[in-house]
């Protein structure tokens, strides 16, 4: 026995006192180093082991119990999404972890009750199959948990970025590579970089990553992508991953769009947004946004054919110019680029006589005014500049015949024209318009090749390759970014 013992013990005998330690108790006395030892819920070195919750659309969270409380929960696919209701009870000081498990298929949604507070906005769980998603949270009052959660692919910052994407029409490159009319999948690539802010509550931005791979927006739908629909593409977050879709515009018509009470935008901290609940469509799957959920990054128009979106920039030529004309048919409101789209008319000549501003070549077989560019402005900030060339003559010298351009007109000339007083050998005339996006509050667009007669002329004109000046070609051009 030490020394300090044997004092001890002895000066009890002497004094009787009866409250001297015991062996019991001096085994108790923490020698240095020693770790302390409390029941789960204090403090020292001691672990809380997680309980499992219930799986159920409305999970139970029973009351918190001392400082630290841990909690699992395994989602299925057969309850599908859950909310983790509100602690029975709790006091301030006590904090509470969620670890959330998603199954082998996953896509299970996750919210939480009133009680609980996310500083950094609504959280976006990753519902991938098996993902793990974790919620820390404390108490700061008696009826809020101030929380914090894992987003995926996504970090707060303080100054909003800009979208570093562009829409193709393509996987290989941010620019358009190869005209087509049959177009059913548009993309959304990094191009001057990978940003791309998300709002998920309406009020501050979270930047996720663009995706790399497997995220597009479909058309492949013909009822919800009808032909000559006007569209805007947005992204958002569905299930913890970045989405894209589509809001069709209230009226589509060129010349005369309108995004109308169904497909509104506004700003937010400088970015376009959606400013209600609106319908977005991919493929055949609807989403209804929340106001500010979704950050517009353009627009495109289905082409004549249901479904699907038209890209030309040299159509093959046509009698009265290309089939349905030459389409531009999307426009990034970011990292826009200048495109050139070329419409040819291939009627080798033909006549008029008339002194009314009218389509050129209108009387081709088949053409329904096809001597036109259409393109696609998502907010009415884009200029252009359009030029139409042409070969043509006149029967008298006196009189003129002449060309030019209408903007969103069939019967209206915009810009100036260009005239020609030759009788024996056709001219080359040029007409030039160069101007502001002509709808201000955006939509679908078209320039229209156009011809006028004074008098008593008759003029003739010469489409691409044919009659005209030796090496010179006919043609409709529109420059505009995209």
């Amino acid at each position: 026995m030490p020394v300090c013992r044997t004092i001890l013990a002895w000066l009890c005998l002497l004094v009787g006192v009866i409250l001297c330690p015991t062996d019991a108790f001096a085994a108790n006395i923490m020698t240095p180093g020693q770790a302390l030892i409390v029941p789960n819920g204090g403090i020292g070195n001691t672990t809380v082991a997680p309980t499992a919750l219930s799986n159920a659309s409305t999970v139970t969270v029973p009351t918190l119990t001392g400082i630290g409380n841990n909690f699992t929960l395994s989602t299925t696919t057969a309850v599908g999404a859950v909310t983790i209701a509100n602690p029975t009870s709790f006091t301030v000081g006590q904090v509470v972890n969620f670890v959330l498990l998603q199954d082998a298929t996953g896509g299970e949604a996750i919210t939480f009750g009133s009680d609980y507070n996310f500083t950094a906005g609504t959280p976006y769980f990753n519902t991938a199959a098996n993902a793990k998603n974790v919620v820390s949270c404390i108490a700061d009052t008696s009826s809020t948990l101030q929380c914090s959660a894992t987003y995926i692919n996504a970090l707060s910052v303080g100054i909003t970025p800009m979208p570093g994407g562009r829409i193709s029409d393509n996987t290989s490159s941010c620019a358009h590579q190869t005209d087509s009319t049959t177009i059913t999948t548009l993309y959304y690539l990094p191009c001057v970089g990978n940003a791309l802010p998300i709002s998920p509550n309406d009020a501050t931005f979270l930047t996720y990553a663009i995706p790399s791979t497997s995220t597009s927006l479909s058309t492949a739908n013909s009822t919800n992508f009808p032909a000559n629909g006007l569209f805007d593409f947005y992204a958002f977050i569905h299930s913890g991953a970045v989405t894209y879709c589509a809001v069709k515009w209230g009226t589509s018509t060129a010349g005369a769009s309108s995004r109308g009470g169904s497909a509104g935008i506004t700003t937010l901290l400088g970015l376009t947004v959606n400013s209600g609940a609106w319908t977005c469509l991919n493929g055949a799957t609807s989403y209804t946004l929340t106001t500010g959920e979704a950050t517009l990054l353009g627009s495109f128009v289905i082409s004549p054919t249901a479904q699907d979106v038209a890209v030309q920039f040299v159509p093959t030529a046509a009698a009265g110019g290309p089939t349905n004309g030459c389409y531009i048919g999307y426009a990034n409101i970011y990292n826009s680029q200048p495109a050139t789209c070329l419409a040819h008319d291939n009627t080798s000549s033909w006549t008029y006589g008339t002194a009314t501003w009218q389509a050129l070549d209108a009387g081709a077989t088949g053409s329904g005014l096809y001597n036109r560019v259409y393109w696609v402005d998502p907010l009415g900030a884009n200029n252009i500049q359009a030029a139409l060339t042409i070969a043509m003559k006149n029967t008298t010298a006196i009189d003129l015949g002449a060309v030019g351009i209408g903007v969103n007109a069939t019967s209206t000339l915009s810009g100036n024209y260009a005239v020609t007083g030759a009788v024996s050998t056709a001219q080359m005339g040029t007409a030039i318009y160069e101007g502001g996006a002509p709808q201000t509050g955006g939509g679908l667009n078209y320039v229209q090749a156009m011809q006028y007669a004074n008098a008593t002329a008759t003029v003739t004109y010469y489409g691409t390759g044919a009659g005209g000046p030796t090496g010179q070609t006919e043609q409709l051009s529109l420059r505009v970014a995209y």
